[in-house]
């Protein structure tokens, strides 16, 4: 059977944000674990998702939820800055 593969990485202000993002965001539960899975790592600064689904659209639906995901929770960890500083 056929997988597809995405492999999304983004760049944060420190290693620190990096692995709060990568530990918030792995107690999401998957939309559809029979369908597609996500694997979630901080590498220094780096937050790097890898998404596996078993069929384009799936892989499409896990991509674009997650992606929402990180876009709150980097708005979050903006707000934490913007309030300390």
């Amino acid at each position: 059977m056929t997988q597809y593969q995405c492999t999304v990485s983004m760049r944060t202000l420190s290693e620190e944000h990096a692995a709060i993002l990568a530990r918030a965001l792995s107690v999401e539960p998957d939309i559809n674990p029979e369908r597609s899975s996500r694997i979630i790592v901080a590498e220094g600064s780096l937050l790097k998702a890898t998404f596996i689904a078993q069929d384009a659209k799936s892989l499409r639906t896990i991509v674009s939820n997650n992606m929402d995901l990180f876009s709150l929770a980097l708005q979050a960890i903006a707000l934490g800055i913007e309030t300390t500083s």
